[in-house]
């Protein structure tokens, strides 16, 4: 999980404890929509922090709890800031992946509402570009 933000900003700050309160580890990216070399516009078009970037969601082995988590943090964000989640699972079987198939359906259906979605196609370039022992 990656957080982009600023130090200055009340709202990263709010999510930083959210995530330290609850223990949940994270990458904090500094970056400020105010400077001219910043990336955050190209990341969410409202060109607004913070951003929350859920990488390999699904992926690895889940922690006990950790679906409740995220359905507490899209709550605490929804309507109010940009997340992006970053899957090689289909959405659809988000709720079978999850440990609580009822957790999975909300979890999908607030990250679904008022959201894009791209679909990316092609090899997996982690087979492509992976080390061989």
């Amino acid at each position: 999980m990656k957080l982009i933000g600023s130090h200055t900003s009340p709202f990263v700050r709010k999510v930083r404890a959210v995530l330290a309160e609850k223990k949940i580890e994270y990458d904090f990216v500094i970056d400020s929509p105010w400077l001219p070399a910043t990336a955050v516009p190209g990341i969410n078009p409202l060109g607004k922090i913070p951003v929350l970037v859920i990488d390999e969601w699904l992926l690895g082995a889940k922690k006990q709890g950790s679906a409740q988590l995220l359905l507490e943090l899209l709550g605490a964000r929804f309507a109010e800031t940009t997340t992006i989640f970053c899957s090689q699972i289909n959405p659809e079987g988000w709720p079978m992946a999850v440990d609580v198939q009822a957790l999975g359906e909300s979890i999908l259906g607030r990250a679904a509402s008022n959201s894009f979605r791209i679909n990316l196609k092609g090899e997996d370039l982690r087979q492509v570009y992976a080390t061989k022992p």
